[in-house]
C-alpha cells in the first residue's frame, strides 16, 4: 500500500477534487478562524509536517507529467501555500491502492476516536495555548456540573481534598475561606 516517502513540490499537489474515478472529493471544510490557526501553527512548528505527512496517490493524466492527489492533509497543503512553502513530504500511496482502500483512507485520516479530557485539560494545561493549537472546548465546559460530569476546575462528584493542620488553631478561618472559594459549585461542601 505505501510505496515510499517523498519531498514533493507543492506545485505537483493537488486537493481531491474527485479527479480518482470512484473517490469522491475531499469532504472536509475549515473556518476561516481554524484555517488561520493551522496557518500559525505550521508556520511556529513546521516540523509537524514530517511528524505527519501528507497522504497522496500518484495520478497521471494523460501521459503528462504526474501529480500527487492528496488524500489526507488537504488543509495542511492549503496552509503551506499560503505560507509559499515549496515542498511537502508526503506518504506515497501505491500505484495499484485498490479504490475501496483509498475511499476508506480519506475518511480514516480525519478520524478522531479519542476524546478530550477536559478536567484534566483545565488543571494541567494552559487554556490560552490550548485556543491558540485549535483545542475547541464544548460550550458549557464552565458550567455547574451534574454528578460524574466536568467542568473546568477539575471538582466533580467523587473527587475528595484532604487538608492536614498540624494545628487546629487557624482551622475555622481556613475553613471559611475555602468554603469561599468553592461555594459556587453545586454539590460541593468541606465536612
Amino acid at each position: 500500500m505505501l510505496k515510499e516517502i517523498l519531498n514533493i513540490p507543492v506545485s505537483q499537489l493537488e486537493p481531491n477534487q474527485g479527479q480518482l474515478i470512484g473517490v469522491p472529493t475531499n469532504p472536509r471544510t475549515i473556518t476561516k478562524d481554524k484555517f488561520n490557526l493551522l496557518v500559525k501553527s505550521l508556520r511556529n512548528d513546521p516540523e509537524i509536517l514530517h511528524l505527519r505527512e501528507l497522504l497522496v496517490f500518484p495520478y497521471n493524466r494523460d501521459g503528462s507529467s504526474p501529480v500527487y492527489i492528496v488524500l489526507g492533509g488537504n488543509m495542511r497543503l492549503e496552509a503551506a501555500k499560503v505560507l509559499n512553502m515549496v515542498s511537502l513530504p508526503c506518504k506515497v500511496l501505491s500505484p495499484d491502492s485498490p479504490v475501496e482502500k483509498l475511499k476508506a483512507l480519506v475518511q480514516k485520516d480525519n478520524i478522531s476516536f479519542g476524546q478530550f479530557d477536559f478536567d484534566l485539560l483545565a488543571n494541567e494545561w494552559d487554556e490560552l495555548e490550548l485556543n491558540e493549537w485549535g483545542i475547541e472546548f464544548p460550550s458549557n465546559w464552565d458550567e455547574p456540573i451534574d454528578s460524574g460530569q466536568h467542568n473546568n476546575k477539575g471538582l466533580n462528584s467523587g473527587h475528595e481534598i484532604k487538608i492536614v493542620f498540624e494545628s487546629l488553631k487557624d482551622f475555622d478561618k481556613v475553613k471559611e475561606l475555602i468554603q469561599d472559594v468553592i461555594s459556587p459549585f453545586d454539590g460541593v461542601s468541606i465536612n
